[in-house]
């Protein structure tokens, strides 16, 4: 058994992810005009509600945009990418998602529950058509921590 096969990653809330797609997601590709923004979330989340937790393949994780955690191998460079990103972070909640199971406090390997990260999916974009718009610290955790994680794809048409 992989390391990965004791974690249980799950659809989260598009709620909780809200900000962060707006930001990473809707704004990026549709401007900042209010209306077009809540056009594009409410299109967004309709995808989101359909979508499905899916294996991340190693094809999309290297090509990822918005994120360096294809590179990560050890937890100074979790660390190192977190401080590139500018905004501090408290991993403590994450590193317990990874850690705290059905067997909580038996630390062997990871056996929690995690939120799928969320990725957009822009088949019209010039540059890379896949970007990663709400989970990095989690999808970094699970780089160092060698698992292939499960994410929620949202396959657009723009």
């Amino acid at each position: 058994m992989a390391m990965g096969d004791f974690v249980e990653f799950y659809k989260g809330n598009f709620r909780t992810e809200y900000d962060e797609i707006e930001q990473n997601g809707a704004r990026q590709f549709v401007g900042d005009d209010p209306i077009e923004v809540a056009e594009a979330m409410r299109y967004l989340e309709n995808v989101f509600n359909k979508a499905s937790p899916e294996l991340l393949t190693d094809t999309i994780w290297r090509n990822l945009a918005n994120t360096g955690s294809w590179n990560v191998k050890t937890f100074e460079d979790l660390f190192r990418n977190l401080q590139r990103d500018g905004v501090k972070r408290d991993v403590t909640n994450i590193v317990k998602q990874y850690f705290n199971g059905p067997r909580s406090g038996a630390i062997d390997r990871p056996r929690g529950k995690v939120e799928c990260p969320i990725i957009l999916y822009t088949p019209e974009n010039d540059g890379s058509k896949y970007h990663l718009i709400g989970g990095n610290t989690r999808l970094t955790m699970a780089r160092v921590l060698g698992i292939r994680p499960s994410v929620i794809i949202l396959r657009t048409d723009w």
